[in-house]
């Protein structure tokens, strides 16, 4: 039996450069990035995430215990949060994926 692998025409591959990767579910710990939260675009993340979601989502970074930060849902916001901020945070310093 062929594999779709060996069918499928390959493409030649294009310039290679840096990509921004966001951690996953599992690399949280309370303080994460809590001394980034001075930068403004981090900053501005956060304070956006805080109004569309209805909470301080800084105070869930810096304050949360584990077992509340272990929660998928506050996890994944945190987690979130912290990516997005210092992708905008490193596109404003010029670094650009």
């Amino acid at each position: 039996m062929t594999s779709l692998l060996d069918e499928a025409p390959l493409a030649p591959l294009g310039p290679t450069g840096l990509v921004f990767m966001a951690s996953g579910q599992g690399s949280q710990r309370p303080g994460m990035g809590a001394d980034l939260l001075d930068i403004p675009e981090v900053a501005a993340t956060f304070a956006c995430a805080s109004d569309v979601l209805g909470r301080d989502v800084a105070a869930l970074v810096r304050d949360a215990a584990p077992e509340e930060l272990n929660d998928t849902r506050n996890a994944q916001i945190a987690i979130s949060a912290l990516s997005i901020g210092i992708g905008w945070a490193l596109m404003a310093r010029g670094v650009v994926p």
